[in-house]
């Protein structure tokens, strides 16, 4: 099977077997496996469609991106040839490489399009087009059967002659190189891992990493463009997505170590398993801070080598991280390696010689096929040794003393330039070739005192050679590690004796006059502060004295890695994120003056960001602080009590207030402070509570109606306004009140309706939704403030709101804030805790290992025999049940039993054998039974999850200890140690079961701590619910089991004939709303495991029928059209076809959230009809006709109020016979036959009153005092 075959293969069962499985990521985005595939398939179906058959040679011109993943895989699926192209390449170089492959396939991204000469291929294909699910594809038919030795791919490397070489590989190198790479090290690439995809899309190594990942069903991992070289978000992808193997270069390490140092960032590496170093040579000082820096965490460090003819071919595990020098390491299976000198040709032995330096000759399997039509370029690098094929690399390396290969550097002229091979002819034909017939000569090599710099020296008779033409040239040509940092002119070059170039002779420029020249040519001092910033920060990284502000940045010396150190000293001092602004700004504008521009831009724009604007809306979400007291007030505190009203109780000092001036001063105050006129509305449709802001204050009124005698009346007005539930309605904005008290001192006193005088007192009320007390000197300020200067109108356009902070809020970065408190609060001592009436009751979250555990327990055989004797001599037969005892088993035991038989509640887990008793006397009428005190020599502590004890009363999990503790798990120390927990120098065992205590220190038993749920954001404790069902007589036994995540099933037994909906009411009147079971499923008997104890899995699911859903009797259908609009919001919200419109809401699994959302709905649907109904009110009458008849229900109008009350008090017919309101229409029967049909004429009474529903209205005063038509 060939590569392309075995990762499309391996890809294909990952799909199939985990289709959901996350395949690929790039920053916020993600694409599954079976996504993958699926784009995949697009693309191949376009490519079919274009005619490419096998062996075609197809361009992929992306950057890192889903695409490029996606081009690859398609590209090798239609047995296509790879040739990936650098979006970066210099426009000179990419028309040298189209001119030489004659390819008529390109794969683009629109981003990268423009940048593409077109004309040179037949298709062009433009991936996130057709990228779209909108497009009908084919399925994927099977794999075509790819040729071994077929081309696979092309990657270019420098030309030792000029142009770039093209090395061809073959699907049998390819195939053999991955299996190289995965046979290294068996656990370095597993489904586990997240792989970083770090390399560019024209280095090789971008073509492993993507493989790998997929082919062994783990996650890649994609950089953003340019993300390599900002440190800072790729640490931060290291971090988020948890990255567990990383292949990358030192000067990335180099980067991230200074990273890692001036940012204390030392646990950038704490989720990374597998860290594998190549392509360059690290220095030792580097090399050792970076060993350092990896002391706390547990990665392992590997080094590897290959070149691009040869694929990653040497490798190991960095051991022994003293070494000074990183080793190649072993060649990996199926690879040949041999170390030849030169000089005699001979092979170095790898005992014998480990000192002796030689040339690195590779052979296997992996070997490319070619440089693509340069066959002399070819058989230059191939070689015949003891009849087997190996290539010739260049590179001199020796053996350590553990066999290792070390490289020591190169044979011939080719360099090794920051991770990447660069052949220097090329870069010398370029240099001539910018002035054609006027250089006679060119030598490139490192500059001596830095070896990330390259130097030119060229040799021309010319004087006016202009360096910037000839580094503009190189910048069309080659890529930009490639571009001279430095231009030597001479006359002649330095030869040998021999007529040779004297390659030490060469002069060795100095860089700071070489600068000085660039600089002085056209030097500009720094004008402002920022640019003379910049040009420190330059000057300290590339070693100068003075740098003009014009001065192109790689002209000077610089490079990637340099520019990586100035981008993060950017982001140190202005504090800005990749966002904000990314690397490629500031490469494409390389002088100081441009980028003191960019920052200062980032500047204006932070300082911006920081001056706060009103965003002059009306409605948007909810704050969280909203959301948290709108949910509060409508389910957790839905009482008839208020509990979020806010007074300000006022009384003038002395004078008085006109009122009409203070309303306008109120009003102008709910003008400006919009939050006191804001409401808030659950929005159905997206589930989301939103703030709206309304105009209450055009219309605000202050209350005037009530007076008051003495202080006790005064105190009693105040408090039920203070607790008056109706007081405020968060869903029309009404948050905001105002009541004026008058006092009463005589009988008959009248009151001046427009003022305030010193004996009044003003209420103020708040929501406190909209006010809390920190904000009460604002609001009195600007009252005062407004009402002394009489002002009618506030401009507060420009004013902020709350609103306003409402956005804020959602767009902070949270991730500061939490990573600070998580530093701040390690090592917390947890018993320093809060002192609070009760603990919190937390959910256990140890699991259980789901295999059975063994228990030593030791004890003396005495002990059984003195207990049988005791039993023996008081004529008992002991025995043990492993259920609770119920009281029903009490009486059935008394009733059984002589008066003399001794009954006894013994309690004790298989871990400690019997630990606590309790007699038990069947006589008592008790609704509990107590499992007693602890044994003699046994302990018992009751804790909470902070292991910390509870107060009396309060539930906690039971610990045991004493001389019946187990001893261990046979063979289970992983069990044992968690069972085992040593307090005060004592072992106690942990039961897992909750257990409260009473004031006479008798323990009751709860239920396992195992049974806790969490329901609809509750958490719940099974035991109670069980224990509320028990307490109904003709229930025996009884199991509560959430259901489908979504709804509470009991399970009962019971030998009586018990209703289904006496058992719902007697948990509606013992129980809150969220903890009464959806469903009740009544059984003669549970089903029971061998130990006699329930089987959980053996009872029966729920069963949703129409029987279930009609409570058992006939259906009911609607009756009228507000019972059919009711029944079609229930069936929409239930996914339910039919239910009787007698059906309990909570038998169909309805809970609090499903009731809210039919309120809502009921809101729209309804309009005004639903001005009475409440929350409160939909669960106290839980069927379709209850819900009916409340939203028919609504209170009467004004003038249906004043005839109701004039007909039942002023006029009632106890002081007057003659009823007022009787309306009568007295009419002569006259037509063309003298009568009428009296059935027609009914029929349209019928009609008319049908259509008229005020002739069919009641009017009623219901227990409010409120009249309800």
């Amino acid at each position: 099977m060939t590569t392309s075959h075995y990762v499309l293969c391996n890809l294909l069962n990952t799909a199939r077997l985990y289709p959901q499985k996350v395949a690929i990521v790039l920053d916020e985005q993600a694409w599954t496996y079976s996504e993958l595939i699926m784009q995949v398939e697009r693309v191949v179906y376009h490519l079919h469609h274009l005619g490419v058959v096998q062996g075609q040679i197809i361009y992929q011109f992306v950057e890192r991106s889903f695409e490029m993943v996606c081009g690859f895989l398609a590209i090798m699926y239609i047995g296509g040839v790879y040739c990936p192209l650098n979006p970066t390449l210099p426009p000179g170089r990419l028309n040298i490489i189209l001119e030489q492959m004659q390819g008529q396939y390109v794969l683009v991204h629109e981003k990268t399009l423009d940048q593409f000469p077109i004309a040179t291929v037949q298709h062009v294909i433009v991936l996130n087009n057709i990228l779209s699910p909108s497009l009908d594809i084919e399925v994927m038919s099977d794999l075509p059967i790819s040729r071994e030795y077929g081309a696979a791919f092309i990657i270019f490397t420098s030309g030792t002659t000029g142009p770039p070489k093209a090395v061809v590989h073959t699907h049998r190198s390819f195939s053999a190189s991955i299996s190289a790479l995965i046979g290294w090290d068996a656990g370095m690439y597993t489904a586990r891992d997240h792989i970083l995809q770090v390399a560019a899309s024209s280095w090789i190594s971008h073509i492993w990493e993507i493989s790998l990942s997929l082919a062994v069903g783990g996650t890649l991992v994609l950089l953003r463009q340019g993300g390599h070289l900002d440190v800072a978000y790729f640490s931060r992808t290291i971090m988020h997505q948890q990255i567990t193997t990383i292949m990358t270069v030192p000067g990335i390490i180099r980067a991230l170590t200074n990273y890692i140092v001036n940012n204390q960032q030392s646990k950038i590496f704490d989720t990374v398993r597998h860290l594998s170093i190549g392509s360059d040579v690290m220095k030792p000082q580097e090399w050792t801070q970076f060993i350092n820096l990896l002391s706390s965490s547990n990665v392992q460090l590997y080094a590897s080598y290959g070149t691009s003819e040869s694929n990653v071919v040497l490798g190991c595990q960095l051991l022994n991280i003293k070494d000074t020098v990183i080793p190649m390491g072993y060649p990996f299976p199926t690879i040949r390696c041999l170390l030849i000198d030169d000089d005699d040709g001979k092979i170095i032995n790898i005992i014998d010689n480990s000192n002796k330096i030689g040339q690195i000759y590779i052979g296997g399997p992996t070997l490319f096929n070619s440089y693509l039509n340069d066959p002399e370029q070819t058989n230059k690098k191939f070689k015949i040794i003891n009849n087997q094929v190996y290539i010739k690399t260049g590179d001199l390396a020796r053996y350590n003393t553990r066999g290792e290969l070390v490289y020591v550097g190169r044979a011939d002229f080719q360099i090794k330039l920051r991770g990447q091979r660069v052949e220097t002819t090329e870069i010398e034909n370029t240099i001539m070739n910018s002035y054609p017939g006027k250089i006679s000569d060119s030598v490139v090599t490192k500059l001596a005192q830095n070896d990330d710099l390259l130097v030119a020296y060229v040799v021309s008779k010319e004087s006016e050679l202009d360096t910037e033409q000839i580094r503009n040239y190189c910048n069309k040509h080659l890529y930009q590690y490639m571009v001279p940092s430095f231009f030597v002119f001479l006359k002649q070059l330095p030869l040998n004796a021999n007529g040779k170039l004297d390659r030490q002779r060469l002069p060795v420029p100095d860089i700071s006059v070489l600068s000085t020249n660039i600089i002085d040519r056209q030097h500009i001092e720094p004008k402002n502060d920022m640019e003379m910033l910049v040009h420190s920060i330059w000057c300290k990284i590339l070693g100068c004295n003075r740098i003009s502000t014009v001065t192109n940045f790689f002209s000077i010396g610089g490079h990637s890695l340099l520019f990586i150190q100035i981008y993060q000293h950017y982001r140190t001092l202005f504090n800005f994120d990749s966002e904000t602004i990314n690397t490629r700004a500031f490469l494409e504008h390389n002088t100081i003056a441009e980028h003191a521009k960019l920052l200062e831009n980032i500047k204006i724009n932070t300082m911006q960001a920081k001056q706060w604007h009103t965003l002059h809306i009306n409605q948007c979400i909810a704050s969280y602080a909203q959301q948290r007291i709108f949910l509060d007030e409508k389910m957790r505190f839905s009482g008839e009590i208020a509990i979020y009203n806010e007074l300000l109780i006022l009384q003038v000092a002395k004078g008085s207030l006109p009122i009409n001036r203070l309303l306008q001063a109120f009003r102008c105050v709910l003008s400006k402070h919009k939050i006191l006129r804001t409401s808030l509305v659950f929005n159905e449709e997206d589930s989301i509570l939103k703030q709206s802001i309304t105009d209450k204050h055009l219309t605000f009124t202050m209350a005037a109606d009530k007076t008051f005698k003495t202080e006790t009346e005064l105190h009693n007005i105040i408090s039920e306004i203070n607790t008056n539930p109706n007081l405020f309605d968060l869903s029309s904005g009404r948050v905001f009140y105002c009541q004026i008290l008058k006092q009463q001192m005589k009988p008959d006193e009248s009151h001046n309706k427009e003022i305030i005088t010193s004996s009044d007192v003003l209420i103020i009320g708040f929501h406190h939704v909209a006010f809390d007390q920190s904000t009460i000197s604002i609001f009195l300020n600007d009252l005062c403030n407004i009402y002394n200067s009489n002002k009618t109108w506030l401009d507060t356009e420009e004013s902020l709101q709350y609103i306003d902070y409402s956005v804020h809020e959602r767009l902070i970065d949270m991730t500061p804030s939490r990573e600070f408190w998580r530093s701040q609060l390690n090592g917390y001592n947890q018993e320093c805790r809060l002192s609070l009436p009760a603990d919190r009751h937390c959910l256990y979250s140890d699991q259980r290992s789901g295999y059975a555990s063994t228990a030593y327990i030791s004890f003396d055989n005495d002990i059984l025999t003195s207990f049988l004797d005791y039993a023996s001599s008081h004529q008992v037969t002991p025995f043990q049940l492993g259920e609770a005892f119920t009281p029903d088993l009490s009486k059935v035991l008394a009733s059984c039993t002589a008066e003399t038989c001794l009954i006894w509640n013994i309690y004790g887990p298989a871990e400690t054998i019997n630990s606590t008793f309790q007699r038990i006397y069947p006589a008592a009428n008790t609704t509990m039974i107590s499992i007693g005190l602890p044994m003699p020599n046994y302990l018992c502590l009751i804790l909470d999850s902070y292991m910390q004890g509870v107060i009396i009363h309060g539930e906690g999990e039971l610990y045991l200890g004493g001389v019946g503790v187990f001893s261990a798990y046979l063979g289970r120390d992983d069990l044992t140690a968690k069972a085992l927990i040593e307090i005060d120098g004592q072992l106690f065992y942990r039961t897992g079961d909750l257990v409260r205590m009473e004031n006479n220190g008798l323990l009751h038993y709860q239920g396992r701590k195992d049974h806790q749920i969490k329901l609809h954001g509750q958490r719940i404790e099974l035991g109670e619910i069980e224990q509320c069902l028990l307490n109904i007589t003709s229930i025996s036994t009884c199991v509560v089991m959430k259901w489908n995540d979504d709804y509470l099933v009991a399970y009962v037994q019971s030998s009586f004939h018990t209703n289904e909906e006496e058992l719902r009411q007697h948990c509606q009147s013992h129980l809150p709303p969220h903890m009464i079971p959806s469903f009740f499923v009544i059984l003669d008997q549970l089903p029971l495991n061998s130990n006699g104890k329930i089987d959980r899995k053996l009872l029966p699911p729920p069963q949703f029928s129409s029987t279930h859903l009609t409570n058992g009797i006939d259906l009911l259908l609607p009756t009228n059209d507000i019972e059919v609009s009711i029944h079609h919001i229930w069936c929409e919200t239930f996914k339910l076809n039919q239910i009787s419109t007698n059906t309990n809401i909570f038998t169909i699994g309805g809970h609090s959230l499903l009731i809210m959302q039919l309120f809502h709905r009921y809101r729209i649907e309804f309009h005004s009809r639903t001005n009475t109904l409440s929350i409160t009110d939909l669960f106290q009458h839980p069927t379709i006709i209850h819900h009916a008849q409340l939203i028919q229900q609504s209170r009467a109008s004004f003038a249906q109020e004043r005839i109701y009350l004039d007909e039942q008090i002023r006029f009632s017919s106890t002081n007057n016979n003659t009823n007022i309101y009787v309306i009568p229409l007295i009419y002569r029967i006259s037509s063309m036959n003298d009568h009428i049909s009296i059935s027609r004429l009914q029929h349209a009474f019928q009609s008319i009153i049908r259509k008229h529903q005020i002739l069919r209205t009641a009017l009623y005063l219901d227990t409010n005092g409120t009249i309800i038509q």
